[in-house]
This record gives structure tokens, C-alpha cells and sequence, in this order.
């Protein structure tokens, strides 16, 4: 398997869908969450049957589950003619997405700023669940992982929070599947940003996955998060592909 085809198997394993459908070589998603990358049809192996019969399947398929219609696009491996004809039928592109992963290996811990302390647990529980949401604005709470969803991770978890006085100013999760960490649902409290409390729990992150034997660590960035961005090159991450979606309007 390459490395992109193991990235997207581990990575949809860390966020699974409430059903998933092997199509011909197209895997059809479903989720209780309105997030995209769960909700989505993404081709993923060779296929044999035809291309606009497929696309309608999928179509019906979606709308019958109440899903707006959303195929995930992967730069290195994706056919064109599957784009070109989503575009031809009016699908748009959106959310273009960067896949990053960098090296691990066991060090030192990694040195809080003063005044913070940091704690881990292995599952999401309630009251860690209930505050990375408050973290999030109203807005995107929404969008955002479902109490199912983190329920139904069967890999290993850390779930960090970073504190500051007693106050959540911080936090991640942490998912191990095959000696990769995926790191998901990183936040800093929006009035705490730029004191290096980023920085800090990635590589809190970062550290525990390696003391758990994983070799590697990957995320998913949006390629215009431009401070995001600047914080995984300084520690290490490259990119390795990008994908983003194609969807239908309706």
C-alpha cells in the first residue's frame, strides 16, 4: 500500500463514519457529523463500471441519506475524469486541504511555557468533549466531531488539554493506527493565540506519540491557514499531497 493510500485508510479510521460503502472501487461515507471528509465519495481504487452511472449512484445515494452530494479529490492519485465530468455536471471546488507528516523520535519532554500544565486521557470523555467545543465558536461548533464519532475510535487516543491557572487554553487529540499519530481537532483559545501555546501542545502531541512507538505523525491543514501553516514547518511537518472536495449545489 503507498504511503498516501495508508494516510487516507488510518486517517478515515480516526474519524469514522457511521457507514461506509465499498462502491466499485469508491468509498461512500456517512456520518452523523456534518463534517465534509465524513460525508463524502471518494475514489479509491481501480473501478470497472461506468463513470456517469457511478456518479449517478452516487447522487442518489447521498440524497437519500440527507447528505449533500461532496467527492473528496486526492492530488496525486485522483482520475481526471472523474473531476472533469463532477465539474461538467456544476460540482465546485472547495476546501483545499494539505496532508503533512513529519519524523518522530523519543526525546526529552517538551517544556511547558510558564504557568502551563498539561493533562491526557486515553478517551474523549464528557467533560472533555464539552470543552473543546466551548473553544470553538458558535459557529463552528456545528461542523464539529459527534460524542458517536469519538466513541467509535477503536485505535489508541490522547485526548490533551493545556491549562493556564485552571483554565482550558488548549486543546488536541492525538489517534495511533500503524505506528502513525494523527493528530485532529487541535485548538488554542482564540484570545491565547501567538504566546506559543501551539507550538507547545503539538509538540506535547508529538512527544507522546513517540513514547507510544509510533515513527511518524500526520494532520490535515487547510492550505490557506497561513499562521497553521508556519507553525507545522517550524517543527518539521512537509507536505506530502493535498485533496479537497468537489460538490454539487444543492
Amino acid at each position: 500500500m503507498s504511503l498516501v493510500h495508508t494516510l487516507e485508510d488510518i486517517s478515515n479510521h480516526a474519524l469514522p463514519a457511521r457507514l461506509t460503502l465499498d462502491y466499485d472501487g469508491w468509498l461512500l461515507r456517512v456520518a452523523d457529523s456534518p463534517m465534509r471528509r465524513a460525508n463524502s465519495a471518494q475514489a479509491y481504487a481501480p473501478s470497472t463500471l461506468p463513470l456517469g452511472g457511478k456518479i449517478d449512484y452516487c447522487e442518489m445515494f447521498y440524497r437519500a441519506h440527507g447528505r449533500r452530494i461532496v467527492f473528496k479529490m486526492i492530488s496525486t492519485w485522483e482520475p481526471s475524469a472523474l473531476a472533469a465530468a463532477l465539474i461538467a455536471r456544476g460540482y465546485v471546488e472547495d476546501c483545499l486541504t494539505s496532508i503533512q507528516i513529519c519524523a518522530l523520535a523519543v526525546g526529552a519532554a517538551p517544556v511547558l511555557p510558564d504557568g502551563l500544565t498539561l493533562e491526557m486521557l486515553p478517551r474523549a470523555d464528557d467533560t472533555w468533549q464539552a470543552e473543546i467545543r466551548q473553544l470553538h465558536t458558535p459557529a463552528e461548533r456545528p461542523l464539529m466531531e459527534t460524542p458517536g464519532m469519538y466513541a467509535a475510535i477503536t485505535a489508541q487516543m490522547g485526548c490533551f488539554r493545556l491549562a493556564r491557572a485552571g483554565e482550558t487554553v488548549g486543546m488536541g487529540l492525538g489517534v495511533l493506527e500503524r505506528g502513525w499519530l494523527g493528530l485532529y481537532s487541535l485548538i488554542i483559545a482564540a484570545e491565547q493565540r501567538g504566546r506559543g501555546y501551539g507550538t507547545a501542545l503539538v509538540q506535547a502531541l508529538l512527544q507522546w506519540g513517540a513514547s507510544q512507538g509510533a515513527h511518524g505523525a500526520y494532520l490535515q491543514v487547510m492550505c490557506d491557514n497561513a499562521s497553521a501553516l508556519r507553525l507545522y514547518s517550524r517543527i518539521g511537518f512537509r507536505e506530502v499531497y493535498r485533496y479537497w472536495y468537489l460538490q454539487s449545489h444543492e
